[in-house]
């Protein structure tokens, strides 16, 4: 499912095809999941729980805050650019109105910790007083950004123009 979405768009799948594609009987996928909506729900829950994990790896005590930034910075980033599938599927569903509310609220614990992150570093005055939807929509929308130059293949990120994109993220957090 999540590969015909990528490549026809959430619309154009029919559940017909995801059956053909999989190989799997209809009535097996009909005994797991009620509907088209419901496993879109569920591909959507997984993927926030992989990017909830991919954004605490290679955190350790001994990193100082900013270090800490960069690295779960770049956690996302290097998990979207390996999972590009994942990525785009990510991108389609993401405002998507067939993502209940209660699937949304399941999928923001997974995020929980970023957010207590950015909170830890505003009442340290390490960042600047910001609401912390906006914070964390503006910091994954330069990840967005330097994800999709990356994989068109637009321009090679280097790893100077990669810290490069971090220290800008970062310069419009920190509090100055």
């Amino acid at each position: 499912m999540l590969e015909l979405v990528v490549q026809q768009g959430i619309q154009a799948t029919p559940m017909s095809q995801v059956v053909k594609e999989s190989g799997v009987a209809a009535g097996t996928i009909y005994h797991h999941f009620s509907s088209k909506e419901e496993i879109i729900n569920e591909l959507y829950l997984n993927l926030k729980i992989d990017f909830g994990k991919a954004l605490s790896e290679h955190l350790t005590a001994d990193l100082s805050y900013k270090e800490k930034f960069f690295q779960t910075w770049l956690n996302l980033y290097d998990y979207f650019c390996e999972n590009e599938s994942a990525f785009h599927f990510a991108e389609q569903i993401g405002h998507c109105t067939m993502i209940t509310s209660e699937t949304k609220q399941k999928g923001e614990i997974h995020y929980l910790p970023i957010v207590e992150f950015f909170a830890q570093g505003i009442s340290q005055n390490v960042l600047r007083e910001m609401d912390l939807k906006l914070m964390t929509n503006l910091i994954y929308g330069n990840i967005v950004t330097a994800v999709q130059i990356t994989l068109s293949g637009d321009l090679i990120m280097t790893k100077d123009r990669l810290y490069s994109v971090i220290e800008s993220s970062w310069d419009s957090i920190k509090k100055h």
